[in-house]
Order: structure tokens, then sequence, then C-alpha cells
């Protein structure tokens, strides 16, 4: 939600920057996904924010830890090795443009493996079949690593 009266950034902003739980939500998500999902959780920003401004505020409201050691992005909780395994679907984008999985958000970028947490409002078929159709358009640059 875009408010005039939004939290204060902190003014140690580039220092928590540079540990691995922000580093890795900045990563994973462009600045409009995270407008996305603080409009969706009622999570206030300001219109001007900068993209790492946005993971903060995002990181902060869930009251995710700033640290160099990565838990759990979603609830900053060791999560079981099982639960991982049935949530995720991994791929590897072997083209040269980075290709935007729709159900997910989760952008699959040129040359890389990409993980995507399937959360409870999208099936794990649902992405599966996605990438399949996306890699028939694409001409096979699309590799499921692990379902």
């Amino acid at each position: 939600m875009i408010n005039k009266q939004a939290k204060d950034l902190p003014t140690n902003l580039k220092e928590l920057a540079q540990t691995d739980s922000f580093k890795h939500i900045e990563d994973k998500y462009t600045a409009d996904m995270l407008k996305t999902k603080m409009d969706n959780d009622g999570i206030e920003y300001l219109s001007g924010d900068r993209k790492d401004a946005l993971v903060w505020r995002w990181m902060d409201a869930n009251g995710m830890e700033f640290t160099d050691d990565m838990v759990s992005e979603e609830n900053n909780q060791t999560t079981k090795v099982i639960e991982v395994a049935q949530n995720v679907v991994i791929v590897k984008n072997t083209g040269a443009f980075n290709v935007l999985e729709t159900a997910t958000c989760t952008l699959l970028k040129a040359g890389n493996q990409t993980t995507i947490e399937i959360s409870p409002r999208v099936s794990k078929d649902q992405v599966i079949r996605n990438i399949k159709q996306m890699n028939h358009i694409r001409g096979g640059k699309l590799e499921i690593i692990k379902q």
C-alpha cells in the first residue's frame, strides 16, 4: 500500500543490504513483485522507494532477520528437507533470455538454475505444465532438474 506515513528506513540500510538474507530476497524478487506482495499483505511503502527499501520493508514486516546465515526465507524458521523437496521445482534456463514463470511470478534467469517455490495458491502440476509449454515455444531451452 503506497502511503506517505510508511515506516522510516534504518540508517544502516547499506550494511543490511550486504547480508545473505537480504541479498537472497533482492535476487529472487523484482521491485514490482515486491510491491505486489506488499499490497497483498497490507505493508506500507513509499512510491519513491528503491528496491533496497522495498526489500527492507518486506523483510521487516514479515519479522525476518538480517543475517548472513539463511534459514528460511518466508518465516525465518528451519524447515524440514522433506517439506522443501515437495514444494519446489528446480529449472535450468539454457537460453539467452530471461523467462517469467507466470503462475509463481518467478524469473528464470538466462544461463542460471532457479528454484521455484510452490505457494499454497499454485499447484506444482500447473508450474510444470507452464514450464513445458514455455519450453515448447522457446525451443527446448528450459530443463526441469527436479520436480
